[in-house]
């Protein structure tokens, strides 16, 4: 059995106290050759949740695995969309998955709150808080960790500050020779150290866009220095739609603030000719 990616299909990020209508939940998850998980945030709430562990247990029937086993469970960064699943997930299915680490790097109280509630449910799960530079192996797998907020914070604090999409973690996995970058939603910050200190060995064959592909993620240039030759865009088409798109920037009414245009995406799949995947499935 070699390594399988899935993207799930997202939904929409609306709830009482955002109302504005965003398809952007992630989550991705791999299945490793030993037949335990390895999986990237949950998406927004109960519902991304529910539509995880649905997909993990069709997954794992596919491929005649009994019990779901978490290797590590990896969250990108604290913001809703990728987190605010975990408050109902762990309690709901504390009995049918097992979480053996979980790795987050936590800045907030709500974070410290998504760990111990983690931990509550999964007693023997031990946390990791990954430090930039660090070189995990999980069965074949090698989880290459290039950036995290604790060197962003050294570097300019008020900008990490200012854009918390930085604190980010920055994995990239290789697996039988394949390169597989997962910036979570990255932003500016964290690309400028990464571009200074990694340069062309940024050089990867799938990249996960940062920030759904939405404003404020990698630069044209930054695109380019990854090189990929697909790439994954955690959001729904309707707003994978705005962001390449110059006549439709605005994802919920023509007075919203948000603006989704990307120019730097724009321009690159101008150019590019590689793999597109918009929220569905993948197998690398």
């Amino acid at each position: 059995m070699s390594i399988k990616g899935y993207v799930l299909g997202v939904t929409d990020c609306s709830y009482a106290g955002f109302p504005h209508r965003f398809e952007n939940g992630m989550s991705m998850f791999y299945l490793l050759s030993n037949g335990e998980f390895l999986i990237y945030d949950g998406g927004q709430g109960k519902e991304d949740g529910d539509h995880l562990y649905a997909q993990l247990c069709r997954v794992a029937e596919e491929n005649g695995i009994k019990d779901i086993t978490v290797s590590a469970w990896i969250i990108t960064h604290e913001h809703g969309d990728h987190m605010g699943f975990g408050k109902e997930f762990f309690p709901a299915y504390r009995d049918k998955i097992k979480v053996r680490e979980l790795w987050m790097n936590s800045l907030y109280d709500w974070g410290k709150s998504f760990i111990q509630n983690v931990l509550e449910n999964q007693p023997s799960c031990i946390h990791r808080e990954v430090k930039t530079g660090e070189i995990i192996q999980i069965g074949d797998v090698t989880v290459e960790v290039l950036c995290t907020p604790d060197v962003l914070k050294e570097k300019d604090a008020a900008e990490l500050e200012s854009d918390s999409n930085n604190a980010s973690i920055v994995t990239r996995l290789n697996v039988d020779g394949l390169k597989i970058l997962m910036p979570g939603d990255a932003s500016l910050l964290a690309w400028e150290y990464m571009t200074d200190t990694y340069g062309c060995a940024l050089k990867s064959d799938i990249l996960q866009v940062p920030h759904h592909g939405a404003n404020h993620g990698a630069t044209v240039e930054e695109y380019r220095l990854v090189d990929a030759n697909t790439l994954i865009f955690n959001c729904g088409q309707e707003l994978f739609d705005c962001i390449v798109s110059e006549e439709k920037r605005f994802f919920c009414t023509p007075t919203c603030k948000h603006k989704l245009f990307n120019q730097h995406v724009f321009e690159y799949l101008r150019e590019f000719k590689g793999n597109i995947v918009v929220a569905e499935a993948y197998f690398p």
